[in-house]
């Protein structure tokens, strides 16, 4: 009977550390560092796990791609700071799912997973100037002073305490501080390091990554279906041809940036009345297109 307590005891755990556990390092180049909560920051391999709570850092030379149980995808450029501030996936009760991110300095392109497909109010993604909402979605965010951010396909919603914008798939957007409402810009108001940072990331095959097996949280099929979706948005963003291959045999990072300029911005959308915003998954999932 001991025995048996023992064992059983031992399953709800294994469950519960599957079920908390966040993404997995996909590929790396360069210098890549990796933090657990409260811990220092060291080396990071590839195929390593992240855990909610874990912080990737990228050097001057760095790139990652992570790849969450839920089939998101994230690929970070170098001179970045990205946080998994939560992060559920559990197949069996998606009500109870959920994840939010932090990007404290550089750059990342984003493939939403289940997570976010199914509920949009389930993520968020946390900049210095607003709250990232999504709506099916492959965008891309950096930050220079501003946050820049460029949809290549769905939608995303930039939210802070002035209120919320909607940017559709082909829109480039601004937010320029906490307080000051998100606006459009044209591809030649963008800084030129921003738009050689989005011309790159633009040409990175997304879908090497989502296709892999996932975590036996349920993540291996979920996977397959992202993967899709990322093969959907390259073809979108014109992300097709060498570049893209390249990249895919290196795992989703590392391949050379487009020659291409980056996608002229369109007009936007004021979807709300300013309000402040608490920067939750509720709150932005409300206001997302």
């Amino acid at each position: 009977m001991q025995l048996k307590s023992v064992l059983v005891s031992c399953a709800f755990l294994f469950a519960a550390i599957h079920a908390y556990a966040a993404a997995t390092i996909q590929s790396l180049n360069g210098d890549v560092r990796a933090e657990a909560t409260g811990g220092a920051a060291s080396a990071a391999t590839s195929s390593q796990r992240l855990d909610a709570g874990a912080t990737v850092h990228t050097g001057a030379n760095g790139q990652a791609m992570l790849r969450f149980d839920d089939g998101q995808l994230v690929a970070l450029s170098p001179n970045s700071s990205f946080k998994i501030e939560q992060f559920r996936y559990d197949a069996a009760k998606p009500e109870q799912n959920n994840v939010v991110m932090s990007l404290f300095r550089g750059a990342l392109r984003m493939v939403t997973g289940l997570i976010g497909q199914r509920d949009h109010s389930k993520f968020a993604l946390k900049t210095p100037t607003a709250t990232i909402g999504i709506r099916g979605t492959d965008f891309m965010l950096a930050l220079a002073n501003q946050s820049y951010v460029q949809v290549i396909q769905g939608g995303v919603a930039a939210t802070n305490a002035a209120g919320t914008v909607a940017f559709s798939a082909g829109t480039t957007g601004m937010v320029a501080g906490a307080s000051t409402l998100a606006t459009s810009v044209a591809a030649s108001a963008i800084p030129a390091s921003v738009g050689a940072t989005f011309s790159s990331l633009g040409s990175l095959s997304m879908a090497a990554g989502a296709a892999a097996t996932g975590a036996s949280t349920g993540a291996g099929a979920t996977g397959g279906t992202a993967g899709a979706s990322g093969g959907a948005a390259g073809a979108a963003s014109g992300a097709a041809g060498a570049t893209s291959a390249t990249a895919a045999a290196a795992g989703g990072v590392g391949a050379a940036g487009l020659t291409a300029g980056v996608v002229a911005a369109a007009v936007v959308a004021v979807v709300s009345t300013p309000t402040t915003t608490t920067g939750t998954t509720g709150t932005t999932g409300t206001t997302s297109p």
